[in-house]
């Protein structure tokens, strides 16, 4: 059915030249898909439909106009976002602060066994990233494989950045460390934990986490920055200890069903290994650091009694009596 100029201008089409020069019908607000119509195809002159196409020409124009100014604000505003997380450093707000260090020779001293020893830990963030969020608690215990005696425990709470931008509030929902929180509990100048932490973590066989590799690069990063000296401490007690993550060498014991791939199995949470190896959770309080290295040390023992995965720990079980 032949439509006439007022009816093509009144369901959203004008006039525009196109890559010839020619004047052709399309669609104003589907320009990308745009059908184009031969003036044959459309009745001669009709009373007003200038005026409308006028009009929906104008009303385009408006559109695009509010489009583009939505965009700007949304590049300014991301822009103004992203200089304010950049500010700061991903450090608390005291961490640069002169503090003299404890005397502490670590649990070298006290210990006169000849069983391998293993330092577990765990962390706490403000989000997920070491490069730009920052340690809010640190936590492990040092532990002798064979008698399960645990040679030095440790706890530290640290103040938020100061950059308010660098705490992600997922992050904060999942560990409950408010500001508020961390003033109850009180906090540690994150020189002196990390100072004390490199400490117990020199002597060690094996350092143990789950997921420890996120845990090791908030403790690198944050070492990192705060000093070089401080950083090259940790590197050289690293490099004489090996590292064993209860996460990634526990994913073909447990074997759990990831909903996204079927096809692999997921890496369990810490949780879900305590379940799967029988171990006890009820006293615990998980998302507390503290409270987790206690749990992995349990599934860690677990794992070195049914001797799981020989290859990984096969220096210590040797050096350890059964």
């Amino acid at each position: 059915m032949e439509l006439t100029q007022l009816q093509w201008a009144k369901t959203g089409y004008v006039l525009n030249e196109d890559a010839e020069g020619k004047e052709r019908w399309t669609n104003c607000y589907h320009n990308a898909k745009a059908v184009y119509y031969s003036e044959s195809e459309v009745h001669p002159d009709i009373t007003g439909a200038k005026a409308i196409l006028s009009a929906k020409k104008k009303q385009y124009r408006l559109v695009m106009k509010e489009r583009q100014q939505k965009i700007k604000e949304i590049i300014a505003k991301n822009k103004e976002y992203e200089e304010k997380c950049d500010e700061g450093l991903p450090l608390p707000s005291d961490a640069l602060e002169n503090v003299e260090l404890p005397v502490y020779a670590g649990w070298q001293e006290a210990y006169s066994g000849n069983n391998a020893v293993v330092l577990i830990f765990d962390t706490e963030t403000t989000g997920f990233k070491a490069d730009y969020n920052s340690l809010l608690q640190l936590s492990w215990q040092v532990v002798e494989v064979g008698t399960w005696e645990v040679l030095s425990r440790k706890n530290f709470y640290f103040k938020y950045p100061s950059n308010p931008y660098r705490v992600e509030s997922k992050a904060i929902l999942v560990n409950n460390l408010t500001p508020q929180r961390l003033n109850e509990l009180g906090t540690t100048s994150l020189q002196t934990a990390l100072y004390i932490f490199n400490q117990d973590l020199k002597g060690c066989d094996l350092v143990v986490g789950h997921n420890v590799a996120f845990d090791l690069s908030f403790v690198e990063h944050a070492s990192y920055t705060l000093s070089c000296h401080l950083h090259r401490y940790l590197l050289s007690n690293l490099s004489e200890c090996a590292t064993y993550c209860t996460m990634i060498a526990t994913i073909d014991l447990c074997r759990l069903p990831d909903k996204k791939n079927p096809e692999v199995f997921k890496r369990p949470r810490l949780i879900e290994l305590a379940a799967f190896l029988g171990v006890g959770t009820n006293d615990l309080n998980l998302h507390d650091s503290a409270c987790d290295v206690e749990l992995t040390k349990r599934c860690f023992r677990k794992l070195v009694e049914m001797k799981h995965d020989k290859s990984m720990i096969k220096f210590f079980l040797e050096k350890t009596p059964d």
